[in-house]
């Protein structure tokens, strides 16, 4: 990617975003992850800020597909453990105030919330739904908390996150008393983190559909002791408590609206999103193969409602909340720049996970190289060039030019062979 840094992990290259993009994000972004000090701070909690974002914007949808949408994402931020996934803690602290005041509406039997417990049953997340105009967030900061309820049989509620992802109808009737519910629209948010292996317990195959609603950020970290006794005089729960409601403000407005805004992309933004995403399709069928499509389809729902959460914040911050939003290109430039960094960690993801073991399976490092070669023809020496610059070392290199992925069209000269197909 070519405005994004790489970390020194042959194998395991993680993308960081620049501060250039981090700057050019609305403001809320800007000053509620200016307390981080590196790039990838400032990337997991962007990328977890955005999914409770997305799970806190009543009335407001796209059309996407001829369908209405709402901005809901599932994200999974995936690290080992110890590796400085802490700092999702401090973004529960932006849905709270809105969570509070949600549950001081409770009475009688509707218990009203915002933020649903991981630990849970079926019938309880219905329920949890059902009571809550059919919005909520389920945040777990430890995988395993949701993998064991859905190894359940009273817990396994994987085919209502499947539906609600689409804000398809759900319906389900207790055996016991009888008792029948259903979720004609549901709106849900998932926010996960935990290690590899978690993941897989969670989704031990990428065949079940449950792998492609999420989006993943994958990284490592460099055994380093952080400064446990850093003189840092900044109130981390007041900080990030103050920027929730702000939240809360923009919940409140929204909820309040009889009439729901619409938001769109331009003309031109469109084509743009339709050409992309159709190198993308090419990309992953080379990469990962036809059970690949579903990730890249839907990481293009997923591009379009980051530039829904992108484009309503910077309208509320400049005051204004009209019946129709359209994108500008800040906005979609933006959404677009980290739907590509996140194209990449999904690719990684998927090889561990896929139960198809082949030789083609590529780390972070080797996408980035691959993007990098262009759609030309180009020598051995143009692209070992390239490869230093992001830190491969000359045995992969060398091990990369005899894959499938880069076919030889003349002495010493060579291209991309799938994409080329």
């Amino acid at each position: 990617m070519e405005n994004a840094q790489s970390q020194n992990d042959e194998e395991s290259k993680t993308e960081i975003l620049p501060f250039e993009f981090h700057n050019s994000l609305p403001d809320f972004f800007k000053k509620s992850s200016s307390v981080f000090t590196n790039n990838q701070e400032k990337d997991i909690f962007l990328i977890s800020a955005i999914t409770m974002i997305s799970g806190m914007l009543p009335n407001y949808f796209g059309v996407y597909d001829t369908k209405k949408i709402g901005a809901n994402l599932y994200s999974f931020i995936v690290a080992s453990a110890g590796s400085g996934k802490g700092v999702l803690s401090w973004v529960r602290n932006l849905a709270y105030p809105t969570h509070k005041h949600l549950k001081e509406l409770s009475r009688d039997n509707i218990n009203r919330m915002l933020l649903i417990p991981a630990n849970n049953s079926s019938s309880g997340l219905i329920e949890a739904l059902h009571d809550n105009k059919e919005r909520g967030i389920l945040m777990c900061t430890e995988a395993d908390t949701l993998s064991g309820s859905l190894s359940q049989d009273w817990g396994n509620f994987s085919d209502i996150l499947r539906a609600s992802f689409h804000h398809e109808f759900y319906e389900m009737m207790r055996r016991t008393d009888k008792e029948y519910k259903e979720l004609k629209k549901p709106y849900l948010s998932v926010l996960l983190s935990g290690t590899p292996a978690q993941v897989h317990n969670l989704i031990p195959s990428t065949e079940n559909g449950l792998f492609s609603r999420f989006i993943f950020y994958s990284f490592s970290t460099a055994p380093k002791m952080k400064n446990v006794f850093s003189k840092n005089k900044i109130d981390f729960d007041e900080h990030f408590e103050t920027f929730g409601y702000q939240l809360l403000a923009l919940f409140l407005k929204l909820s309040e609206r009889e009439k729901p805004i619409e938001f769109s992309f331009t003309h031109k933004q469109q084509k743009e999103f339709v050409d992309s995403f159709d190198i993308f399709h090419k990309e992953f069928l080379a990469i990962l193969g036809i059970d690949s499509m579903g990730c890249i389809r839907r990481l293009g729902v997923v591009q379009f409602r980051i530039a829904m959460i992108f484009s309503i914040l910077r309208h509320f911050e400049n005051g204004d909340l009209p019946d129709k939003i359209i994108c500008t290109d800040e906005d979609y430039d933006n959404s677009f720049t980290l739907i590509k960094m996140l194209r990449k960690h999904t690719i990684e993801i998927y090889s561990r996970v896929s139960k198809n073991k082949h030789e083609g399976k590529l780390s972070i490092q080797k996408v980035q190289f691959l993007e990098m070669l262009g759609e030309q023809s180009f020598t051995r020496d143009e692209a070992l060039k390239l490869s230093t610059q992001i830190g491969m070392s000359r045995a992969t290199f060398d091990r990369f030019l005899k894959t499938g992925f880069l076919e030889k069209v003349g002495h010493g000269v060579y291209r991309k062979a799938q994409l080329s197909k």
